[in-house]
């Protein structure tokens, strides 16, 4: 998997392209669904000769989590997420959840490599949180005045007793983002996943499923197999 960029290696890659739709109507060029494919497949296939003790960050969300939004995935199906049977009611933002626990869990598969860690490369996960202001999703002049009215003000009043649903501003999102990169922020040993909650970096554990190995490393090779890349 590994693949060089302009002939030199690169201290720090953030992967941190995301799509985010209403339905799973979309195709990639390669027929995956959209969300599945960009979310996650483009990042799986995209694995740049690493400098030494250079970090590898994946753009995740705890929207991955169950314990915190009632979308999030209790299982996981890759064949099913690349091509979805059938959408029902929430199927986009089911999409988008299950998306970002495929990046938490290609971040602690990568994490586990030993060449890695025999080099100091640092892989993490990070959660931006809940951040207004950007153009994740519907960007239509409606929905942004549906957002404005209406989301924001509930969400503003339900960020006050749980964390995890107060909204951020996107300044902070991408400053932390920039620190982990140029390794202002070091995690604690040990912790793959790093979380921003009302602003202040955390580093909680993720959600059972994406701390289950026989699964995280089931996406693994199917994901493989679905890009063509043949593991070694």
């Amino acid at each position: 998997m590994t693949r060089r960029l302009g002939g030199r290696a690169i201290d720090a890659l953030v992967l941190n392209a995301g799509t985010q739709s209403r339905n799973l109507d979309g195709r990639t060029a390669d027929g995956f669904e959209t969300t599945f494919g960009v979310n996650h497949l483009a990042h799986y296939l995209l694995a740049p000769q690493l400098a030494d003790k250079a970090r590898l960050i994946l753009t995740t969300s705890d929207t991955h989590d169950p314990a915190i939004t009632p979308l999030a995935p209790k299982s996981l199906d890759p064949q099913a997420l690349a091509h979805p049977p059938k959408a029902g009611l929430g199927a986009g933002m089911r999409a988008y959840a299950a998306s970002k626990l495929c990046n938490l869990r290609t971040a602690r598969s990568l994490a586990d490599i030993p060449e890695l860690d025999t080099r100091g490369i640092t892989v993490l996960g990070y959660n931006p949180g809940f951040t207004g202001g950007t153009n994740l999703g519907d960007a239509s002049p409606g929905a942004r005045r549906v957002m404005s009215a209406v989301v924001f003000p509930v969400f503003s009043v339900i960020g006050r007793f749980k964390p995890a649903y107060a909204m951020g501003r996107p300044e902070r999102a991408g400053q932390v983002l920039a620190e982990l990169a140029t390794k202002t922020i070091t995690p604690p040993a040990g912790r793959t996943y790093v979380s921003l909650v009302k602003g202040e970096v955390t580093y909680p554990d993720p959600s059972e499923l994406a701390l289950n190995n026989s699964v995280r490393d089931g996406l693994w090779e199917q994901s493989a197999t679905m890009v063509g890349l043949a593991q070694t």
